[in-house]
């Protein structure tokens, strides 16, 4: 059996419920060619999370607040990575995503973690 290669990709992108900025966004995933990748700082609420899909990621998973349109971690799939949810948490503040789950046959675990730094004074 080949080894499985992904592409991983991490981004903070400071908001993403701008149509035009999440077309940016995806412009680069297409030109970095990625697998997998994880956003954070998304700024979704329960209310507000925009279609994600589109020709290039076609499942996502989502932490947000339904408190505060600050924080918010996302992870997304490539078409043809197949994917298999076996669990998921989520912190209810948005601030991070744990997926576990297969990618093949292979068991993996995705952890998405937005966590801001702190300024003193």
């Amino acid at each position: 059996m080949a080894p499985l290669k992904l592409g991983f990709s991490t981004f903070n992108v400071h908001g993403c419920n701008n149509p035009i900025k999440r077309s940016r966004i995806f412009q680069v995933l297409r030109r970095i060619a990625v697998d997998i990748v994880l956003l954070q700082e998304t700024h979704f609420t329960g209310s507000r999370v925009p279609n994600l899909c589109n020709s290039s990621f076609g499942l996502w998973y989502h932490a947000y607040s339904d408190s505060s349109s600050a924080r918010g971690v996302s992870i997304g799939f490539k078409r043809g990575v197949t994917f298999t949810l076996h669990s998921e948490l989520k912190d209810p503040e948005g601030r991070f995503l744990l997926l576990k789950g297969e990618i093949g046959h292979l068991m993996v675990t995705i952890c998405n973690i937005y966590a801001p730094n702190l300024k003193n004074g």
